[in-house]
């Protein structure tokens, strides 16, 4: 997932494509359009809530750390955990020269691939579930779609 604050336009930019169903890697990003982009005071951060409660904030740059200028695109990455079906909201923002912006952004994190068209999602496991229980004999099974049952994995 990245999140881009373009310095031509000052607005921030959210591909959720690299969500997934149980977390992402979240990269702060810049778009510098090929510029070194000099700092004056910069930090960013972002606070992420899962069905409307916070459950991460994060603010750039570590105490102690200043930021001066970049010729990079990525500013930092990070790791983010939710649910399948959860709401998900990113408020972020970034200040330098003593200007702030934000974005915000909602998406509801994916459900895992269907891996079968009889499987039945159960929402409260987070996962999908076969239409028969799996045999709790100790033998090995695979699900075999035609039949609607399990049958014994070959040998």
């Amino acid at each position: 997932m990245r999140i881009t604050y373009d310095i031509w336009t000052g607005t921030f930019a959210f591909d959720t494509s690299g969500a997934r169903p149980f977390g992402a890697n979240i990269e702060a990003r810049l778009d510098r359009h090929g510029q070194v982009v000099a700092f004056d005071g910069l930090s960013f951060g972002m606070v992420l809530s899962r069905n409307g409660a916070e459950a991460l904030r994060q603010t750039f740059p570590p105490p102690g750390v200043r930021y001066v200028s970049t010729d990079q695109d990525l500013l930092t990455s990070v790791p983010v955990r939710w649910r399948p079906d959860e709401a998900i909201t990113l408020d972020v923002w970034m200040t330098n020269e003593g200007t702030t912006v934000a974005g915000t952004h909602a998406f509801v994190a994916p459900r895992p691939a269907q891996p079968w068209p009889s499987w039945i999602w159960d929402a409260g496991k987070a996962r999908w579930m076969a239409p028969v229980a799996y045999p709790q004999d100790g033998g090995v099974y695979d699900w075999d779609e035609a039949s609607g049952q399990w049958v014994a994995a070959p040998s």
